[in-house]
């Protein structure tokens, strides 16, 4: 089996994973549902992946670690984005 670290980490995992399987799911194309992981993009080599909690408003809602809220670095935190942000890449779906 492989590992995540075979893949160069997290984010390379999901996304790859996620598009083999025929789950990856581009924004735009697609509403995320509860579960769901986001993948996110920031310039070439920053990658991010969360796990969606819902959807309401035109707002995505993540949980997510390794994320910085005002002065603090490193946590997890509940956060809301717009679905139609630029940064998100996209989804992958559990089915």
């Amino acid at each position: 089996m492989d590992s995540i670290q075979d893949y160069g980490g997290v984010y390379n995992w999901g996304s790859n994973t996620a598009k083999a399987g025929g789950r990856f799911k581009t924004r735009g194309t697609y509403v995320p549902k509860m579960g769901d992981l986001m993948m996110m993009l920031w310039g070439k080599n920053h990658h991010h992946i969360t796990i969606v909690t819902g959807v309401s408003n035109g707002m995505v809602n993540t949980i997510e670690g390794n994320t910085q809220v005002g002065l603090l670095k490193g946590v997890v935190a509940k956060i809301s984005r717009p679905l139609n942000n630029k940064q998100i890449a996209g989804y992958g779906t559990g089915n």
